[in-house]
């Protein structure tokens, strides 16, 4: 029968073109079996043949699609945990995991064995039990963890993920800090550069820190990924491999232990992470908002005003200084058009 696991036919065009094939010679079998059970001289025998062998193989990709179908219906509640944890995971690598799973499976094979039976009716039972056994797509039954490595013990274990593969990104993503936050995302590799774009929601913690964090991991893992944008509420932080190389120097060439060591200073835990510029970690120390808001500069005729912090309390730290963010403008350390197109949250009048 089918060994294929399903979603390599899905995610790799080519396989597909393999599926189909053995869905001809099971289809070619099926006509074999039902048109020798009948007596029929040579040249009917023959007819018959192409004709069922033709029947049986669009019997065949219409239950492909029918499984498909059945399968991603799940996806659409995405964002529902106990569905993402019971059904999706499981049905993309072990629908036997979970009595949730595997009873949704039973439902699929029940459902394509009723369509069997319905485009068959004027045949012989021991036909239609032959039929079944031959038509069914077993390729979405067969466990794909039994066939190839869907169960991995690090981030590391995803290295070389490639952008187009939808599936291995959706379990990377399952994995970041930021999980139960993500919508969404969608990858673009029709135009460069090759972006990926996660959407969030409900955040309610560092997220500049975790945006940051996860981007990194996600540069060191898929190929070509040139942005990343995480989408929060309208608002796009964009991130680049040149921007987080300007970090590591080379991100590719890291451990995921490496990079979440960055983070486990204790300046990420003690203070709000705002981003990076140039060299410098920039946090913001404030244990409060501040209402009133202090101007930060006026450049090109606007007033950037800081939305919430006080000025000495927004600290640069890097190339051995900790200073806070007007000194660091006055020394020409850094200039207003970093401070613009930063993450820091200002206002503009």
């Amino acid at each position: 029968m089918k060994t294929l696991p399903s979603w390599m036919a899905l995610s790799v065009p080519p396989l597909i073109i393999i599926v189909l094939v053995v869905n001809l010679i099971m289809s070619f079998v099926s006509s074999i079996f039902v048109t020798f059970s009948k007596k029929q001289k040579y040249e009917e025998l023959l007819k018959n043949i192409v004709r069922k062998t033709i029947k049986y193989f669009l019997i065949s990709v219409f239950l492909e699609i029918i499984t498909v179908v059945l399968y991603f219906i799940p996806e659409i509640f995405n964002n529902n945990s106990f569905i993402k944890e019971n059904l999706i995971l499981n049905l993309e690598a072990n629908p036997y995991m979970n009595i949730y799973s595997f009873i949704y499976m039973i439902l699929i094979i029940f459902i394509n064995i009723i369509i069997i039976l319905s485009v068959t009716k004027k045949e012989k039972v021991f036909i239609k039990i032959v039929l079944i056994i031959l038509l069914l797509p077993y390729i979405y039954f067969i466990p794909s963890n039994k066939i190839v490595k869907t169960k991995f013990n690090t981030l590391d274990d995803y290295k070389n993920t490639t952008i187009e593969n939808s599936i291995k990104i959706k379990k990377i993503l399952y994995q970041l800090d930021i999980k139960d936050h993500i919508t969404s995302f969608t990858n673009n590799t029709k135009q460069y550069p090759y972006t990926l774009t996660i959407y969030v929601d409900n955040l309610d913690f560092d997220h500049q820190l975790f945006f940051e964090k996860d981007a990194s991991i996600l540069f060191n893992l898929i190929n070509e990924t040139k942005q990343i944008v995480f989408t929060n509420n309208e608002t796009n932080y964009i991130y680049t491999i040149d921007n987080i190389n300007n970090i590591y120097e080379d991100v590719k060439k890291l451990k995921i232990e490496k990079i979440e060591k960055r983070y486990e200073d204790s300046k990420f835990s003690d203070y709000t992470y705002l981003g990076r510029i140039k060299e410098y970690d920039i946090f913001d120390t404030s244990e409060v908002c501040e209402l009133e808001h202090q101007l930060l500069f006026e450049y090109n005729d606007i007033k950037y005003y800081l939305s919430c912090s006080k000025l000495e309390k927004i600290i640069f730290y890097g190339n051995n200084k900790n200073i806070n963010i007007k000194e660091a403008l006055n020394k020409n350390l850094i200039s207003y058009d970093d401070i613009i197109n930063s993450n820091i949250d200002l206002i503009k009048e």
